[in-house]
């Protein structure tokens, strides 16, 4: 693990219940994630790790060199690529990505405007209620190239999380959204459209509506000679048939399930009683996605329930599982129902507890 990791993983479990108040913890921790995020950079392995089985998907047109990938939030701008391809991820998500600036939810924490995010360590779980913070796609891009040139990475598929903007509504928001596949379709490997923000509206508007703006997203990301998967975010499957048959004919290539959560009242059940105070001043005071352990049976469930569904359909879509992965056990449970896993909040506790070259090992062998 990094220095840095070390500590945080030695401070974070105290901090977090009692030892000061919800609002300064919550404070802390918000203005402290930007600063780890720059110094992960230059703070990962210097040798790559191989770990894994490589999988072949998407028409056999991607190579993933292992199954598990971190998710879209660890990496919003594409700076952490090579921390991750060195790390041993089999792919990485970056984003979400707009096709333009976007400040996201701020609070002042510290002489500075920060994000908020909280971590619950003795719950595995954190909440963010980041509010989607993007320095636009052209600063993504310009990571994702600048990566490429100086590692040349191989069966490291790049992925691109995007949607609309959330300052603009109906007709304008789309139009940004495809803007934001267009430009950057030349530089990713493939595309998860994210349909499940739980820090922003959604207008999922009529099925028709989404058929449109999913239709109109393959076929810009299919221009051109080059196959270009798209992948929808869903952090509410509805009804898990009808969610198959629709994305289905839109003609997507798989579904990413399932993002955060926001159903408070029973998440709370899982939160460890520690901790509990602060769950309940960030749940009220800044709302957000919980994500991590508490949500794991959940995400499960969910992911096995359209796992069936694609079987029972004969649906051509890949199912990629998100949602409370934490140690080698889940992620066979996931290899099970997914070709594909992500992990973001299991990511970041394992980061505290192993040796920088055992985070992904310890996951994929």
């Amino acid at each position: 693990m990094t220095i840095l990791s070390h500590i945080d993983g030695k401070i974070r479990p105290r901090l977090s219940v009692g030892s000061v108040s919800p609002e300064t913890f919550t404070k802390l921790y918000s203005f402290a994630r930007p600063i780890a995020i720059a110094l992960e950079k230059y703070m990962g392995p210097k040798i790559m790790i191989e770990t894994g089985e490589p999988v072949e998907l998407f028409k056999n047109s991607l190579v993933f060199r292992n199954r598990l990938g971190n998710a879209a939030g660890q990496d919003k701008e594409g700076e952490l690529l090579a921390f991750n391809y060195m790390m041993g991820a089999g792919f990485a998500v970056v984003g979400t990505v707009l096709d333009q600036p976007h400040p996201g939810n701020l609070i002042h924490a510290f002489g500075r405007d920060v994000n908020p995010w909280v971590p619950l360590p003795h719950s595995g779980s954190a909440i963010n209620s980041l509010g989607l913070p993007s320095k636009g796609v052209g600063a993504a891009i310009a990571n994702i190239y600048a990566f490429r040139k100086k590692y040349n990475p191989k069966n490291f598929p790049i992925g691109m999380s995007v949607m609309g903007h959330p300052a603009l509504e109906g007709i304008r928001k789309d139009e940004s959204l495809l803007r934001c596949i267009e430009q950057a379709r030349a530089y990713v490997d493939f595309f998860e459209i994210n349909e499940s923000c739980p820090n922003v509206s959604h207008e999922h508007g009529s099925d028709a509506d989404l058929l449109r703006r999913l239709q109109m997203a393959v076929s810009i990301a299919q221009r051109g000679r080059t196959y270009t998967p798209v992948l929808v975010k869903l952090g509410d499957i509805g009804d898990p048939a009808h969610t198959v048959d629709i994305l289905t004919q839109a003609g997507v290539d798989g579904i990413v399930a399932i993002n955060t959560q926001k159903n408070y009242a029973e998440l709370a059940k899982g939160i460890d009683p520690s901790e509990k105070k602060l769950f309940d001043y960030y749940t009220q005071t800044h709302q957000g996605g919980v994500s991590g352990r508490v949500i794991k049976t959940h995400a499960f469930h969910k992911a096995d329930t359209l796992a069936y569904e694609i079987m029972r359909q004969g649906s051509h879509l890949q199912l990629v599982h998100v949602g409370g992965i934490e140690d080698r056990v889940d992620m066979e449970w996931s290899a099970g129902i997914a070709p594909l896993s992500e992990w973001y909040t299991g990511l970041m506790t394992a980061m505290t507890q192993l040796p920088t070259k055992e985070v992904y090992r310890s996951m994929v062998g």
